[in-house]
């Protein structure tokens, strides 16, 4: 916090005497966005961008303020023209996509995001990519993006949607392994050991079924809802 007041009053000093430098403005407005001083931020935005024309840094800043207030069809106003302008950063597309799908338009956003999720190794993209993929119904490939997701933020939620999707496929020899390896992450996770036990539940193969719900009950002997 100490350093942070400190490069809050030097970017101040800066812009009082250079106060066309995009930059520094930048700078100090993404300071201000972390500090979740949102009005004070913009304003700066926009008393600098009075003095710098086509800022693309200005811009992109404009895009992250409102992003971060959750306004996603000013920050799509923002970030949609810089993201066509150069597709090599990541950062403008990356909002693109999530404001897309934060105002329901799912086809536009799952086109962003694809591509996205190829050129930056970001866990919330990937996970996004999952859902989006799932929902256009290409499951395998959105297991495949949840699964990457997971390598980079070994995030139990992530592997918990893995799950999910593959209970829901009817894919629950896949479950039940992917649930086991979610209780060897984090066996305190919630009702961990019951979705092993949905799996189980819907394996196909009676002989694999029977084993393994003897070794799921031997395991967890006094687990109630699972006996149940």
């Amino acid at each position: 916090p100490g350093r942070t007041a400190d490069a809050v009053v030097e970017f101040r000093k800066v812009l009082d005497a250079r106060p066309d430098d995009a930059d520094i403005a930048g700078r100090l407005a993404q300071i201000l966005i972390d500090q979740k001083k949102y009005v004070e931020a913009l304003e700066l935005i926009e008393r600098v961008s009075l003095r710098v024309q086509g800022s693309t840094a200005l811009d992109l800043k404009r895009a992250s303020l409102y992003f971060a207030q959750g306004v996603w069809d000013k920050a799509l106003q923002y970030a949609e023209p810089l993201a066509a302008a150069d597709q090599s950063q990541p950062e403008p597309r990356k909002i693109q996509g999530i404001c897309l799908h934060k105002l329901g338009r799912d086809s536009e956003a799952y086109v962003v995001i694809k591509q996205l999720v190829h050129q930056c190794q970001d866990a919330e993209v990937g996970v996004l990519a999952g859902q989006l993929a799932i929902q256009a119904g290409e499951p395998d490939e959105g297991i495949s993006f949840l699964r990457s997701a997971f390598q980079q933020s070994r995030s139990p939620e992530t592997l918990d949607r893995v799950g999910e999707v593959l209970l829901r496929l009817g894919r629950s020899d896949e479950a039940k392994t992917t649930y086991e390896e979610l209780r060897s992450l984090n066996s305190s996770y919630p009702r961990v050991q019951f979705k092993i036990g949905l799996a189980v539940a819907a394996m196909a193969d009676k002989v694999k079924r029977q084993a393994a719900i003897k070794d799921l009950l031997a395991r967890t002997p006094d687990d109630p809802e699972l006996r149940s």
